[in-house]
């Protein structure tokens, strides 16, 4: 009986790992493994026309293949490189692997990815738009395409921005992440106002290889004061403004709160708010009154805005038939909170009439200077201030007027740079027809004047405007004065050193016979004063028209900031409001004639620039 050959057991081992060697295309050593790879293209790859293929092989192959898409494209030989010719494939991805074989041994690459595009990249979008003659000259200047195209050929060379009709204008080209944008810095300011004009070549490349379509060099203006938004502020057209008020945020984003006109026999107005979002305006709530219509335009607001952002807001509603009520309220991100649950006032005691001037002190909380009526309409008008303590609104010290027998009105209030409450008013005088300006500041326990009397010289009357502080904390007021019938602008800084009222320059009018309604004023960052007023000049056709002026006091001059002038049936309105952020920068918010020239609606501007 034949004898059954024994294998032992190490030698069965040995022989598993040897088919299991062969089956994967080498042996135990490693030197005759089966590897395929393609090496080029190293990642996925974009061609026009053709693109050269390198396939890696170890192991000593039978064959070596190439397959597009699971198909066979070509058989290859050492050293296995294919040029391919895409002319007849078509647009869009294809998959290329690399098979090798050696006996019943097959291996696979890992795939590659070619994409065949033949289609030449457009312009998709453009930012500033063409022919945009109200571009801010911070607005980023973007060019969008089609699809991603090679960061290589974005150069100053192949995208280039100019001045139309001067040079060159040397910017920083910064690639959107997915390859389809290029954004556009300038390296320096622009003088505005400006045309600037951008032109593309069709050296641009997308990733095949395929030119841009250049389109014509397109262009947009940088005026010298830009429209924020081009949006005309109000809730309806068929509705007019009146005063408007304006307020910076931390990040020199505008609020704006105006008056609006709704219309009717006897047309009530509301309180409207809008911010600047960065991008476009946005409205805070609606009308802030409530049911309670104010007459038309016999309200006044003011707004402030802080440190976190927070927008407060302060009226009076003097309504039909009812005492006057004062109001301050917090926006709190989607509805307006009265600070204190109801009006600061008891309307029943005291009736809040005339201006109401809002400032935050260095916590945030509110101060409120305000006209005030007691005792009835027969009893004397007097100035109050009154501050919110964190749980309910508090005078401070006694009302102001400088004779217990005059009418002391409309005051406006700032903060000094120690915190200390300013106040200044108008009051009228025994005569009736003689009107003046008194400022007090509060020490903390005390209010104690701020000089005499602010009228000064051949003046016969002066009305208070506006006050502002600068850098240096320094009080400056504005005025409306008259020498008999011709009213003026002037601005007056209280000297500390000198303990006296100083003018700055004479009183202003920019048009002989004009006459100036009203006037705001603020300090920018170098402690430069920047007073705006609303003036009626006599018109072309007969009859007065209003225009806007804007001015700032530089080096014992004011000087012409070139604000808009728009012209239009004289508008007694209470003008606009003037800003300026820490960079130097000008927002000026107006009242604006409609095309028919018979309602208002409220333009915010900003220089473009420093003015």
């Amino acid at each position: 009986m034949p004898q059954r050959t024994r294998i032992p057991f190490v030698h069965l081992a040995a022989l598993a790992l040897t088919w299991l060697v062969a089956a994967c295309g080498g042996d135990p050593g490693g030197g005759n493994t089966l590897t395929v790879a393609i090496s080029s293209p190293s990642a996925t790859a974009f061609t026009a026309t053709t693109i050269t293929v390198q396939v890696a092989v170890t192991g000593a192959p039978d064959a070596v293949e190439l397959r597009r898409d699971g198909d066979l494209l070509v058989a290859l030989t050492p050293p296995y490189t294919y040029v391919w010719s895409t002319a007849g494939e078509a647009e869009g991805s294809h998959d290329l692997t690399a098979v090798a074989r050696r006996g019943g041994t097959q291996v696979v690459s890992e795939p590659r990815t070619v994409v065949v595009d033949r289609t030449r990249p457009t312009v998709a979008a453009r930012t500033p738009a063409p022919g945009d003659d109200n571009v801010w000259v911070g607005e980023p200047i973007v060019v969008t395409f089609s699809e991603p195209v090679r960061t290589a050929t974005l150069t100053p060379g192949t995208v280039a921005l100019e001045v139309e009709g001067g040079s060159p204008v040397a910017t920083t080209l910064t690639p959107g992440g997915d390859g389809r944008s290029v954004t556009l810095t300038p390296d320096g300011p622009i003088a505005v106002p400006a045309t600037l004009r951008l032109i593309l070549s069709d050296a641009i490349a997308d990733l095949a290889g395929n030119a841009l379509v250049a389109p014509p060099p397109w262009s947009w203006k940088l005026p010298r004061w830009q429209w924020m938004g081009g949006t005309a502020l109000r809730v309806d057209d068929g509705h007019t403004i009146g005063q408007a008020r304006l307020a910076l945020d931390a990040a020199d984003r505008p609020v704006t709160v105006w008056l609006e006109e709704v219309g009717g026999t006897v047309p009530p107005s509301d309180v409207q708010a809008a911010a600047w979002d960065g991008q476009a305006w946005e409205g805070l709530g609606g009308r802030l009154n409530g049911d309670d219509r104010m007459g038309p335009m016999y309200g006044y607001q003011d707004v402030a805005v802080a440190s976190d952002g927070t927008v407060v807001i302060a009226w009076n509603t003097p309504v039909y038939g009812v005492p006057d009520r004062l109001w301050v309220h917090r926006w709190d991100g989607a509805t307006w909170q009265a600070i204190g649950g109801g009006p600061i006032n008891d309307p029943e005691v005291v009736s809040a009439i005339g201006r109401v001037s809002l400032t935050l002190d260095e916590l945030d909380r509110p101060v409120v200077a305000w006209s005030a009526r007691p005792g009835g309409s027969a009893a004397a008008g007097e100035v109050r201030i009154s501050r919110w303590t964190g749980s309910a609104w508090a005078d401070v010290g006694a009302p102001r007027r400088r004779d217990p027998t005059h009418v002391s009105y409309n005051p406006v209030l700032v903060l000094d740079a120690a915190g200390h409450p300013v106040v200044a008013w108008s009051e009228r005088l025994d005569d009736t027809t003689t009107y003046d300006v008194f400022a007090d500041r509060w020490s903390g326990s005390a209010w104690v004047p701020l000089g005499g009397s602010l009228r000064v010289g051949s003046w016969t009357a002066a009305f208070v405007l506006d006050l502002a502080t600068g850098p240096d904390g320094e009080v400056h007021a504005a005025l409306q004065v008259r020498v008999s019938d011709d009213a003026r602008v002037a601005v007056r800084r209280w000297s500390e050193g000198g303990g006296a009222w100083v003018g700055l320059g004479g009183s202003l009018e920019a048009t002989p016979d004009g006459q100036a309604t009203a006037a705001t004023l603020t300090i920018d960052e170098l402690g430069r004063p920047l007073l705006l007023w609303h003036e009626r000049v006599p018109g072309d056709g007969g009859g007065d028209v209003g225009v806007h002026r804007l001015r700032r006091y530089e080096t014992a001059i004011w000087r012409d900031l070139q604000f808009p002038v728009t012209t239009t049936p004289a508008y007694v309105g209470l003008g606009g409001d003037v800003a300026t952020s820490d960079t130097g920068e000008v927002f000026v918010a107006a009242a604006w004639p409609d095309p028919d020239g018979l309602r208002h609606h409220l333009r915010v501007y900003r220089s473009n620039g420093v003015p």
